[in-house]
């Protein structure tokens, strides 16, 4: 949603690319090490909350009951967390914590 909004109010630019493949890999080392299978669907929406992250100062994750918010929330900081680990991101992400 967001790349489509700037799309639309900043024509002809292209936003940098995001570090895809190393969140990617964090996500899936997440749900592994949480028993969850990370399906295409999932991962999109761990997309969606990361880029609401990225341009918001807080939200709100609303929706039927069981379909996985706080999983997504959980695994989204789980793969932040680790990836402030690593030196290019260091400065990217802190460590988050949830209440």
């Amino acid at each position: 949603m967001f790349k489509d909004i700037t799309r639309d109010l900043f024509p002809g630019q292209e936003l940098p690319d995001f570090k895809k493949m190393e969140f990617e890999e964090q996500i899936h080392a997440a749900c592994k090490k949480f028993n969850l299978v990370c399906s295409n669907r999932f991962m999109e929406k761990c997309y969606q909350l990361l880029d609401t992250n990225t341009v918001r100062h807080g939200y709100m994750i609303v929706g039927d009951t069981c379909v996985g918010k706080t999983e997504c929330l959980k695994i989204v900081q789980t793969a932040l967390t680790a990836l402030n680990q690593f030196p290019e991101w260091k400065n990217e992400y802190k460590t988050c914590k949830t209440l």
